[in-house]
């Protein structure tokens, strides 16, 4: 039996697959660089629609990274890519502190 998913209202194709030695959850990784698992505990009995993949990770640039700048006083990283976004990163709480999308792809970012 066959399933197919949408993860973030989109088909993207997988490019790897890895399944836990409890056998209870999947991880896989996409062709957009991004890291997602799917419990599959109880898969039998729940229908595509109920099922979700949740980001294994932070959601990284979907593409090469084009500028990076470091913040001197704060534990800050900003990157920019060709996904036409920003993102600014917390590299000590490993977190997302904000990520912007922007109509035309930024070029370069410098933190201050």
């Amino acid at each position: 039996q066959a399933r197919s998913f949408q993860i973030d209202g989109n088909y993207k194709s997988i490019k790897s697959i890895c399944i836990s030695p409890a056998e209870d959850s999947v991880a896989c990784t996409l062709e957009n660089s991004q890291a997602y698992v799917l419990s599959i505990s109880n898969s039998d009995i729940q229908m595509p629609e109920e099922m979700s993949f949740e980001p294994l990770a932070l959601p990284f640039h979907n593409g090469p990274i084009t500028s990076l700048d470091t913040c001197l006083r704060k534990p800050l990283v900003v990157t920019c890519g060709i996904d036409k976004s920003v993102r600014v990163w917390n590299y000590l709480e490993k977190t997302i502190e904000c990520i912007r999308f922007f109509s035309q792809e930024p070029f370069c970012v410098s933190l201050h």
